[in-house]
C-alpha cells in the first residue's frame, strides 16, 4: 500500500527545497504573451527551472520551462534523521499545494483527514472503521494538525462529522470482501459538487486506500491495487482487485 504518512521516523525532516539554503533573488514576474503563463526574471537575467524560489517570503516551485506551477503535484524531498547513531538521508516523493490563483505554497491548511504542515507537506490521518461501521480517523502525530482535545477520546482518537464522506467510506468497506476472498470489487457514489473542497484529491486517495488496507487484513495483505476517478457529474467511480493473501 502506498501510504502517504510515510515520514514516521522522521521529526527532523527537511524538504528538499532546503528552505534554509535557498536564495531569494530580487527580480520580476514576467508574462508569457504566447501561452498567459508566468516566470519570474532575477536581476541577473536567470530563472528558476524544475526548482522552488521564495520570492517576497512566499515560496513557488517552476516548471521544466521555468513557469510557475499551481495546484496539487508530488515533489523530491529529502528527509534526515538519526537512526541506530546514524544520520540517515532518504530522498521520497511528497505532496504540496500550490494555490490556483496566485501559485505560492499553501501552508498550515486542515481538513478532516488530514493536512498542510508549516513546511507545506500535506500529512495524511489514518482511518479506522469499527464494528459498528463508525468511521474515525487516527491523528497522526507528524502532521501538525491541530485537533481540540474535547474531540478526542484518551487514546487520541477523535471521531469526525463527516456526513458524506463517512456514507461513501462505510458502502466502499462493505464492498471490499474479507482477506483471504479475491477478486474486483467497484462502486459508484454520488459527491456533492464541493466535495475536492472538502476532500482533496491526495486524502481521497489515502481514504480509499486505508479501507482496503483495513477490510483485507492490514499488513498481510499483499498484491493488490486500487484507483478513483470522478466524472463531469461528481459521480465517484471506485475500483479495486485483490490478488493474493500471505498467511
Amino acid at each position: 500500500m502506498k501510504k502517504l504518512v510515510k515520514g514516521l521516523l522522521s521529526l527532523a525532516a527537511i524538504g528538499a527545497f532546503s528552505l534554509s539554503s535557498m536564495t531569494a533573488y530580487a527580480g520580476e514576474w514576467k508574462v508569457d504573451a504566447s501561452n498567459g503563463e508566468y516566470w519570474y526574471q532575477n536581476d541577473d537575467g536567470s530563472y528558476t527551472k524544475n526548482d522552488w524560489q521564495q520570492i517576497d517570503g512566499k515560496w513557488y516551485h517552476f516548471d521544466e520551462n521555468g513557469y510557475r506551477q499551481k495546484g496539487w503535484w508530488d515533489f523530491p524531498t529529502v528527509h534526515t534523521y538519526t537512526s541506530f547513531d546514524q544520520v540517515v538521508t532518504d530522498i521520497y516523493d511528497e505532496s504540496y499545494y500550490l494555490d490556483m490563483e496566485t501559485g505560492e505554497m499553501v501552508i498550515n491548511k486542515n481538513w478532516e483527514g488530514g493536512c498542510l504542515r508549516s513546511d507545506g507537506i500535506l500529512a495524511c490521518d489514518e482511518i479506522y472503521i469499527n464494528e459498528n461501521g463508525e468511521v474515525s480517523y487516527w491523528r497522526n502525530m507528524y502532521s501538525g494538525k491541530a485537533v481540540p482535545a474535547a474531540n478526542m477520546d484518551e487514546n487520541g482518537n477523535y471521531a469526525a462529522s463527516l456526513g458524506w464522506k463517512a456514507q461513501m467510506l462505510r458502502e466502499w468497506y462493505n464492498r471490499l470482501s474479507p482477506f483471504g476472498e479475491y477478486g474486483s470489487f467497484s462502486m459508484d457514489y454520488q459527491l456533492p459538487a464541493n466535495w475536492a473542497e472538502e476532500c482533496p484529491a491526495p486524502l481521497m486517495t489515502a481514504a480509499v486506500d486505508y479501507m482496503c488496507f483495513t477490510a483485507w487484513g492490514g499488513a498481510d495483505v499483499v498484491n493488490w491495487t486500487d484507483s478513483w476517478s470522478v466524472d463531469e457529474n461528481n459521480v465517484i467511480h471506485i475500483k479495486a482487485d485483490y490478488f493474493e493473501y500471505q498467511r
